[in-house]
């Protein structure tokens, strides 16, 4: 036996989603959990892979790593593990070393290309 209120605090999030899902608000568009879009978003393409590496590109400079962060879990509602798995599996963010905990900056900002790429492979090849 447990206490409501346990099994409350374990379950909102996922309560609160269903709830809304339930009541079809045409001003939202409920994805997959936990994303949830205006209703006249594009969302095919929507995840948290997808919407990190947009932010990161939209700087348009090296972002650090707290700004980031803070971005998905304070705005975004992320859990704090979301950075780690965006970053471990993107193709698209590169990481420098500067700052206390180092800073992102998107491919096409850099201006990295896959010819770039190749020649660095060639020259340390």
């Amino acid at each position: 036996m447990i206490h409501i209120n346990l099994l409350f605090e374990e379950m909102k999030e996922f309560l609160l989603y269903d709830l809304m899902q339930v009541e079809k608000d045409v001003e939202f568009k409920f994805i997959r959990y936990p994303l949830v879009a205006l209703a006249n978003q594009d969302w095919e393409e929507l995840n948290l892979y997808t919407v990190t590496e947009q932010y990161i590109l939209e700087q348009g400079v090296e972002v650090p790593r707290e700004q980031v962060w803070h971005w998905l879990t304070e705005e975004l509602g992320a859990r704090e593990a979301t950075l780690d798995l965006v970053l471990a599996n993107s193709k698209d963010i590169f990481f420098y070393t500067r700052g206390q905990y180092g800073e992102y900056i998107h491919r096409i900002n850099l201006e990295w290309t896959e010819e770039k790429e190749n020649q660095l492979l060639d020259w340390v090849g």
